[in-house]
């Protein structure tokens, strides 16, 4: 299988694709099990001239998997640009319960597709997802769901494959925030769980603006604030305000920012930056962002780039943020991390 990028996932993640998948393969399941699928323009209409496909097509109302792979395979075989019949070969196939040669035409499909610079099927890629679930194969998963956020956004495909990622990566990765800032901005922040755990890596990475900033929107969708854990999400909330207060104290003193130069600490500017691009502070945020990676960033460089592009991103500076993605390299997750938020970018 040609997949250009190859996530290697472990088996005790079998389990949780499925958990993570299935939600979004219940349409999926539906058109493939029924005897029709108008969407993919398969029918049983009659057609004298060609006898295969009436075979196939009166194959597949009986039930008779094995005849309509047959049948379809000689239509294909006289009109190989015969959608209706690779369709139908799919469908049949799957059926079948042939995963493996399902998803093989299946993918053929989508990367013709693509070669020729069309969008592929919503409903091929659905359809694609669930044999890979089927085989447990999360690397196929992964690359199906990143053609679903590429070519057919919806937040369902962005919260799927940013779950898998964060899988990928463990639970105390260095780019968690960055991952959760994603998925907060991709509208996949929906639980009380969600924002506690986005509010809690903003605060250890010493971002107490963008924390509050997370509650407050928890707060404002009701999602916090409410049942049983009320009083803690309030209590947490002042506790919140207090170490804004205390961060702002420090960033208006004339000498943090002199310090922060002479210790050449290029990643706190940065980072402090991000957090004052993010409460509005649009201009200052950004200068302070652009002199830390001037400084120097010897630790993580693709890192602060990385962050420099979300800064520009939610300043409204939307082409310098995708020029400046395209240009993070390197192992450990920030080019990845980069390719994903490039994707979003080009969304919004």
């Amino acid at each position: 299988m040609n997949i250009r990028w190859c996530v290697c996932f472990p088996r005790r993640w079998a389990a949780g694709l499925v958990l993570v998948a299935s939600p979004l393969l219940s349409q999926a399941s539906v058109h493939l099990a029924g005897e029709q699928a108008p969407e993919t323009g398969v029918s049983v209409r009659a057609d004298p001239g060609h006898g295969a496909r009436r075979e196939a097509q009166e194959a597949m109302q009986r039930g008779d998997y094995l005849r309509a792979v047959q049948s379809a395979q000689r239509q294909l075989k006289e009109s190989p640009g015969d959608a209706e019949m690779r369709a139908l070969l799919a469908r049949a196939y799957f059926l079948g319960r042939n995963y493996e040669a399902a998803a093989r035409v299946l993918q053929q499909e989508v990367q013709s597709s693509e070669r020729s610079e069309q969008a592929p099927s919503e409903l091929h890629l659905q359809w694609l997802l669930e044999c890979y679930e089927q085989l447990g194969d999360g690397n196929g998963a992964l690359w199906v769901l990143e053609r679903l956020v590429i070519h057919h956004p919806k937040r369902a495909y962005w919260s799927s494959l940013l779950s898998l990622w964060q899988k990928k990566l463990g639970p105390d990765h260095r780019l968690t925030l960055d991952f959760l800032r994603l998925r907060r901005a991709t509208g996949s922040i929906t639980t009380a769980e969600d924002y506690l755990q986005l509010t809690a890596w903003a605060l250890r990475s010493g971002a107490a603006l963008e924390a509050r900033g997370t509650l407050d929107e928890g707060f404002s969708k009701k999602i916090l604030g409410v049942g049983p854990s009320a009083d803690a999400h309030r209590t947490l909330r002042a506790q919140v305000q207090k170490q804004v207060e205390e961060e702002q104290k420090q960033l208006s003193s004339p000498d943090w920012e002199t310090n922060a130069v002479a210790a050449r600490n290029g990643m706190l500017l940065v980072n402090a930056g991000l957090s004052e691009v993010m409460r509005g502070e649009h201009v200052r945020g950004l200068s302070l962002m652009e002199r830390g990676i001037r400084i120097g960033i010897p630790h993580a460089p693709q890192d602060a780039k990385l962050r420099l592009a979300i800064g520009y991103l939610n300043a409204g500076q939307r082409s310098k943020a995708i020029d400046l993605l395209r240009t993070v390299t390197g192992r450990g997750g920030a080019a990845d991390l980069a390719r994903l938020w490039e994707w979003y970018a080009r969304q919004s």
